[in-house]
């Protein structure tokens, strides 16, 4: 049977703080960010997460229904670790397994692969469904500024067949997945790494700061968002097996 595939790919930019007060005027200059949201401290509830329970959106929609993974079955990843920053593996492993415990889709870790993260999943090997690797702006689809760029490809079903998950090697993030540093480029490793993962599962961006899904790091703490959670669930196990 042929079927139609489709990709898209999104982008995280940087905030670059001197001061906390710049980090605010840098985000509305930078994303959508309404000065409402922007400015106020985002609601936080011990049960769901930080921030706006309605802040998720779906990379796209087949009937009303969101794309997604065939939960049914594993997803095999691999890491290409060419210009890779120390101890990435044991982090890119740790975002996954935050996938995992949000949405229920489960991840087989492959092992190492020199095949290039892309759109199309090209010349990814037979039992690798998901790359994640480094590059940089002169040699992929990063541009200068863009710390990482991710999504998924999908059939005419809905089901997502392949996704990637691509670093900007030239930037240098504080490593872990803690609140990161108040100076210099905001957010961690981590939280770009659950981020662009975010995005391979079929979620796009928010213009809630307090989600991983909003489109540029800050200081946050790398933990989902009330957001998050609501729309990592509907893209995983919950929406059900094809």
């Amino acid at each position: 049977m042929t079927m139609t595939r489709h990709t898209r790919a999104t982008t995280l930019c940087l905030t670059l703080a001197v001061t906390l007060s710049l980090v605010v005027g840098l985000m509305l200059a930078g994303a959508p960010v309404s000065a409402a949201v922007a400015g106020r401290r985002p609601l936080m509830s011990a049960e769901i997460g930080r921030g706006d329970p309605a802040a998720y959106a779906f990379f796209a929609e087949i009937d009303g229904e969101p794309i997604h993974w065939n939960p049914c079955r594993r997803i095999g990843w691999r890491l290409n670790l060419g210009r890779a920053p120390d101890r990435a593996r044991p982090q890119a492993r740790k975002a996954l397994r935050r996938v995992n415990e949000a949405t229920g889709l489960r991840f087989r870790y492959q092992g190492r692969t020199s095949a290039r993260p892309n759109a199309r999943g090209r010349n990814y090997p037979r039992d690798t469904s998901l790359v994640m690797g480094w590059s940089t702006p002169r040699r992929s689809q990063l541009t200068r500024g863009q710390a990482g760029v991710g999504g998924p490809q999908w059939s005419s079903t809905g089901e997502i067949v392949s996704g990637f998950v691509l670093f900007n090697a030239k930037i240098e993030l504080q490593p872990g997945f803690g609140q990161g540093t108040k100076f210099g480029y905001q957010g961690t490793l981590g939280q770009l790494m659950m981020h662009e993962s975010g995005h391979a599962v079929g979620l796009d961006h928010v213009s809630d700061p307090a989600q991983i899904l909003y489109s540029m790091l800050t200081d946050k703490r790398a933990t989902w968002g009330a957001g998050d959670k609501n729309g990592l669930r509907q893209v995983g196990k919950r929406a059900g097996c094809f």
